[in-house]
Parts: C-alpha cells; structure tokens; sequence
C-alpha cells in the first residue's frame, strides 16, 4: 500500500483512506503531472525521495513518467515498501543474484587454474562478490535496486547496456581515428626506442575485467540518471543557465575529481594492497589501445575511481549547481580524454594554469611510482610525485 504523509492524519481523510485501498502495482503517474518521481533504496526498502511520488505500471511507463515530470509539492510525500512492489520484479531480483552469483563461481573458478600473476586479482574480486552476496542476505533487494535502480525489464537493461557498449566503443574509435589523422606527432619515447613493447596481446583475464568493468560503468550511468533526475541542484533549460553552473561547474569538476582521485590512486600502489588491484593495469607499460588499455583495470579499481566521481559531482553541484549541458560536454570529454591517455599521441594543452598532457600518463606507466592524477599534474606537484617527460635517448 501506498502511505502518505500529509499536514492532515490518514484517518481524518477519505481521500486518502480510498488512495491507501489501492495497490501499488496499480498506481500510475501520467506524463504530464505536476510531479517528478525519483526511486530510492533506504535499508531494503524500495521508496521514493520526500518531494515524490511512486511510479507504477511498466518500467518504460516509469523512466519515461521520471523523466518529463516535474517536482512535487513539498506537501505530499510518498513512501513505498519493497514488499508492496509488483510481483514479477520477485525473478528480476532473483537474477540479480543469481548473476552475480555465476559471476563469482567464474572467478573462484578461473583463480584456481590461474597463473601465479592472476591468482591475486581474481582472488580479490572473488571476494569483493562475495561481499555483495553476503550484504543481500542482510539486506533482501540490494542487488536489485544496486543494478537497476529504475526497475527495468531484463530486455530493457541489456539493450541498454549494449547501447552504453557501442557509443563507448564508438567515442575510442573516433579518437583513435583522430591520433592517426591529426598532425599531433607521436611520443617520443617509443619512437627513439622502437624496441620497447608493452602488453603485446590482451589474455583472458582482460577480456573478462574488460566485461565486468563495461557492466560496472552501465551500472553508474543508472544512478547517475537517477542523480540528475532527482537532484534539485541540477539545472535544466537555458533560462537557468549562468557562468557557476556552467563553466565554473564545468572546471570544477575536472579539478576536484582529480583531488580526491591522485591520493585514491597513490594508496592503490601501497605495496600491500597493489598485487590484489592495481597491478593488473600496469602489466601495459606502454599503452596504446586506447579504451582496451585505459578499460584494462580490476573491478575495484574501476568503483574507486566512479566513486570519486560521484562524489565530485554530489559536492559541485551543492556549491555551484551544476546545467545538465556542462555535465554531458564534461562526462564526453572525461571519457576521451582517458582514451586518449593511453595511446601514443603527444597531445597536450595548458587552461587556467592546470596543463594536461598525455605524455604524463605514459610516464605513470613507465615509472609506476609518479604522475598519479589523471588530467591535471598541478596534484602531483603538490604531492612531490611528478615526473618530466622521459624520451628514452
């Protein structure tokens, strides 16, 4: 059942004893109401924000309703129990666990076949699905709402995620096409040695971490969707658009995540925790696939570095707010801009005194020990970690 919060008790209105009387699976918000939904997850319970409404009927009914609604009237305020959710979702949660469970069987599996160099890593993301398991025990529906916050069919998540694949894979071949077609000379260094090689053919494991890693960046788009729906500090139109919630956002966001990602990144090389993590990354010491070697890392590594960003994006836009235009221009940008840092072009640019440089970032991989930030070396500096450009002469 649906129960509502109201300035008037339950009991002394109709109305709300007959809305009470309806169930959830029937409850439905047009299109064109006054509301905008917004599905949260609160201690197993699958509810709605203090200013929304429940979604009911079809998820594409639900995202699309989410989507073109506004805000609710701070008066009327929903909440709905996981256990009063339409039944079939029962199956799609059970998939759920059912596939993270498969995923782990595949991991324990391959560890015990593995080289000596794998065991560590695969060893590790063992555990960390285990972990996940065990939390959806305590709390029933976690794995649900962490995979699919908006309740999607199944076919409607893969087509999803299959969409999310090939503009990725599209986004690395338009800027590996401009590499080889921009007049932006190579880096030096694999030209004065052209005897040096890096990982020289992806194995197994990659291709596997590639594929988790793909299903963990569809799963941060979802909450990320469900952030800029939800979130009041996101501005939509171009009425509200001004210099803070553009171009000072638009900055922001590139710095403060580079902030908390080089010390995140420089604990990743603490000599006990590398072998289990990081270290499966920089087997590329040289790295020239662009997303394939950029996307190469451990699952862990992958949640470290989206969870900064996530919270780069929670604290910009309390500050400053944050135009949903800026967020797509930086989140197309954030995303070529790690292509490009692991090919071979020498592309590089100084703005508002903080320089980027993909020679910077080989040097990361050359010598493990320096350049920890991704985009801005100013960190790095700061840390006494940054390194020049080595040519190799």
């Amino acid at each position: 059942m649906i129960k509502c919060e109201n300035s008037r008790r339950p009991s002394d209105s109709v109305a709300t004893r007959v809305i009470s009387s309806v169930p959830f699976s029937c409850f439905r918000v047009s299109v064109r109401s006054s509301v905008r939904p917004s599905l949260s997850w609160r201690g197993g319970q699958c509810g709605v924000g203090a200013q929304s409404l429940c979604v009911g009927g079809s998820p594409w009914e639900r995202v699309r309703s989410s989507i073109v609604a506004r805000r609710l009237p701070p008066r009327a305020r929903c909440v709905s129990s996981m256990q009063h959710l339409p039944l079939q979702l029962s199956e799609e949660r059970m998939t759920a666990v059912v596939g993270v469970s498969a995923l782990g069987g595949v991991l324990f599996a391959a560890a015990s076949r593995a080289p000596d160099q794998h065991i560590k890593p695969l060893q590790s993301a063992s555990f960390f699905l285990l972990g996940l398991l065990s939390w959806n025990i305590y709390q029933p529906g976690f794995l649900f709402w962490l995979f699919n916050p908006w309740e999607l069919e199944i076919k409607l998540w893969f087509g999803l995620y299959l969409g999310k694949v090939c503009g990725l894979l599209l986004l690395d071949g338009l800027v590996l096409l401009m590499t080889k077609v921009s007049s932006v000379p190579p880096l030096e260094y694999c030209e004065n040695n052209p005897r040096a090689k890096g990982l020289e053919r992806l194995e197994w494991i990659d291709f596997l971490f590639l594929f988790f890693n793909s299903v963990i960046e569809t799963v941060f788009v979802h909450h990320l969707c469900q952030f800029v729906n939800s979130s009041p500090n996101i501005v939509f139109g171009s009425a509200g658009a001004n210099v803070a919630n553009t171009a000072l956002a638009f900055v922001a966001l590139f710095v403060i995540d580079d902030l908390f990602y080089a010390p995140a990144h420089r604990l990743m090389h603490w000599k006990s925790l590398y072998p289990y993590i990081h270290k499966h990354h920089h087997r590329q010491n040289l790295p020239v696939r662009g997303y394939f070697d950029a996307g190469n890392e451990h699952p862990l590594e992958q949640l470290v570095g989206l969870s900064c960003l996530f919270v780069t994006l929670q604290l910009v836009s309390m500050v400053c707010a944050i135009h949903v235009i800026a967020l797509g221009v930086y989140f197309i940008l954030y995303a070529a801009m790690a292509v490009l840092n692991h090919t071979r072009c020498d592309f590089q640019f100084n703005i508002f005194g903080f320089h980027y440089s993909v020679a910077a970032h080989e040097m990361h991989h050359r010598y493990p020990k320096t350049n920890y930030a991704q985009y801005f070396m100013v960190w790095d500096q700061l840390m006494g970690t940054y390194k020049q450009y080595d040519r190799g002469l």
